[in-house]
């Protein structure tokens, strides 16, 4: 696969979090040529976590991987109209609009 990185892909707006270098794109990619550390692209989304979040040393990026439960509900019917009722009341004007 080859992601464009040229000015208008989009790409272009990302730079190494490590270094603030720029990226390039290399077979599936996204290396920086100040630092030499490379991030993946999966499906077609750069992954600039190169850490195991469920063994991380830090408690809240540990926590984290928790977030992959809930993804499958969390912008349905199920999840969303009820939290915005929580943080955002019930009179709400997204609330009182058919969801």
């Amino acid at each position: 696969m080859t992601v464009d990185t040229s000015p208008g892909s989009g790409l272009e707006i990302y730079v190494c979090p490590t270094c603030k270098g720029p990226l390039r794109e290399e077979e599936g990619a996204l290396r920086c040529p100040r630092c030499a550390q490379t991030y993946p692209i999966r499906e077609d989304i750069p992954d600039f976590v190169l850490e195991d979040l469920s063994s991380s040393s830090d408690p809240l990026l540990r926590r984290m991987r928790f977030i992959d439960r809930i993804t499958r509900i969390y912008e349905t019917r199920l999840w969303y109209p009820n939290v915005l009722n929580v943080f955002a009341g019930i009179r709400s004007p997204s609330c009182l609009a058919r969801y």
